[in-house]
């Protein structure tokens, strides 16, 4: 498996570097409390629709132009259950495989922290009841704790990604057999779109050709 790439306060800066304005329409997938949302919106007057399912963190979206829903969005719609743990919340069924191979110490820590936290049941969306609803996207960004292969998959096998602008993408180490799937999903985004930047297990950005 590759290494985990570089990131530092310049390069997140790269996360608001997008060519925006009021009217163009924004979705957060994984938008935790929203603070990435609510400087967004800041910064251009745009609406920003977050899609957070954990009761605790959906409860604090509470910033101007952001819209919040309480959804985790995954492949199909329905109920799933969630192990809590901060912003490294994800679903039981991925939960063990992060535990075990997500070696960064905060995360550690909050798995202890909220160790007595039970799994928490939320609603899921299927990713494209979410995306027929715009005609197209300026930017999309997905931080969903490894779900992110899953919903970019059907994304492409029914292409719905050519909806889609701006991707702004965390891929995630954890999950089993990580690389080939991220290798399999980035060959399927080159046929749509251009990996602009990409700082592994970071961040990945694409623009559609």
């Amino acid at each position: 498996m590759k290494p985990v790439g570089h990131w530092n306060g310049s390069l997140e800066d790269k996360r608001y570097q997008y060519d925006l304005n009021r009217d163009s329409i924004v979705l957060d997938f994984g938008g935790y409390t929203g603070l990435w949302a609510k400087d967004l919106a800041n910064r251009f007057g745009c609406k920003v629709h977050s899609y957070e399912a954990v009761e605790r963190y959906f409860k604090q979206i509470n910033w101007t132009n952001v819209i919040p829903y309480q959804y985790a969005i995954t492949c199909e719609t329905g109920i799933e259950y969630f192990h809590v743990c901060d912003d490294g919340s994800t679903s039981e069924s991925l939960s063990e495989f992060k535990k075990k191979n997500d070696l960064d110490s905060i995360y550690q820590s909050n798995v202890q922290k909220l160790s007595e936290v039970p799994l928490e049941k939320i609603n899921t969306l299927d990713v494209n009841e979410v995306l027929e609803k715009f005609d197209s996207v300026d930017l999309l960004k997905i931080n969903i704790e490894g779900g992110e292969y899953d919903i970019l998959l059907r994304m492409c096998n029914t292409e719905t990604i050519s909806k889609v602008k701006n991707l702004q993408i965390q891929f995630h180490n954890f999950v089993d057999d990580a690389q080939q799937k991220y290798d399999d999903i980035t060959t399927k985004l080159k046929e749509t779109h251009n990996c602009d930047f990409d700082s592994m297990w970071r961040w990945s950005f694409w623009s559609n050709k």
